[in-house]
């Protein structure tokens, strides 16, 4: 039997009365947020549009953050048309600061606008994207342009 995530955590909740008091804050913190993220992911079906809001913990060095993650698209029966959809990622870290992703893709082809504060942040992640780049066209996109800009945008 296939299980998700979330009967995953129900169940390593249930067999963590062993465990530290901090690791069950964390398995009920995880389990709060999944149910919140389920809610506010409700699809509507007279809507055209789904939207989805994610909250993925991931490990960045040592720590963990939260990947925040957006997706909107057409709808194609139960499933969002990856072809035709955008993502929106926001991560923040300690060594470059707040990064912001972004992939819009239209009939296959996609832009990339990867957006940071950090004055040496291009310089670092050009071979990183670029190394990636070619993974994209292996799952089927073709990637139109990648852009890097500021994330946030001073105000004069």
């Amino acid at each position: 039997m296939l299980k998700n995530l979330k009967a995953m955590l129900i169940q390593a909740q249930l067999n963590n009365d062993a465990n530290s008091n901090s690791s069950q804050q964390n398995l009920d913190q995880t389990l709060q947020a999944i149910n919140g993220q389920q809610l506010l992911n409700k699809s509507d079906p007279q809507q055209q549009m789904q939207s989805l809001f994610l909250n993925i913990p991931v490990q960045v060095g040592e720590t963990v953050g939260n990947l925040k993650v957006h997706i909107n698209g057409k709808k194609d029966g139960k499933k969002i048309d990856w072809e035709n959809c955008t993502l929106a990622f926001y991560i923040e870290t300690k060594k470059m600061g707040d990064t912001g992703i972004i992939l819009s893709a239209s009939e296959r082809n996609l832009t990339v606008t990867v957006k940071n504060d950090h004055p040496q942040f291009k310089a670092q992640m050009e071979p990183l994207v670029n190394k990636y780049k070619e993974r994209l066209k292996d799952v089927g996109y073709h990637v139109k342009s990648i852009n890097f800009s500021k994330l946030n945008i001073e105000q004069k």
